[in-house]
């Protein structure tokens, strides 16, 4: 191990210097459960930072209306919907941005106005992101749900709460 190994680690913490790649020491003389916590706590790090890297370029996509890249970022079945008659129907990804991602057909350059960001782990595969993003003087709580895929980090779910002002409003009635 010290003469395979750790030459290796040491290039690496080396060009971590340099770079945004992470590495992560963990002292493996301690018993077993407090090793693994550690593990998870550096999983978890990394893992967070590939999917919010992957929901600001989903972000990117709906502001710039690039159908292709948001397409690209999203399951299959994020492009379904329901028709009158309850039946789910594959939807035209041009169609499925309008009605469902863009807050107007005109992208405000505030899009990006993210706050109180929550990320959930439900496994080493899939999260949940939540966070408040404000747009044209409203905020609106957003949750999306990430699921790592043989292609990497897929969006599989997205709902958006009406505006919070009027969440609030209803809270005093």
């Amino acid at each position: 191990f010290q003469k395979d190994t750790m030459p290796v680690v040491d290039i690496l913490k080396e060009v971590a210097t340099l770079t945004c790649m992470s590495v992560f020491d963990i002292p493996a003389n301690r018993p077993i459960p407090q090793v693994w916590e550690d593990t998870k706590i550096a999983l978890n790090t990394v893992i967070a930072n590939d999917v919010m890297a992957q929901n600001w370029k989903l972000l990117e996509a709906i502001s710039a209306q690039d159908t292709e890249r948001y397409t690209a970022l999203c399951s299959p079945d994020m492009m379904t919907m329901m028709d009158d008659d309850q039946q789910q129907q594959v939807c035209d990804p041009k169609e499925f941005l309008k009605t469902q991602e863009l807050l107007s057909s005109e992208e405000d350059p505030q899009w990006n106005c993210i706050s109180n960001a929550e990320l959930q782990f439900v496994s080493g595969t899939k999260v949940i992101v939540s966070y408040d993003r404000m747009f044209g003087g409203s905020t609106f709580r957003e949750t999306r749900v990430w699921s790592h895929t043989m292609d990497g980090w897929k969006m599989v779910h997205f709902f958006r709460s009406p505006p919070l002002e009027n969440m609030d409003d209803q809270a005093d009635i």
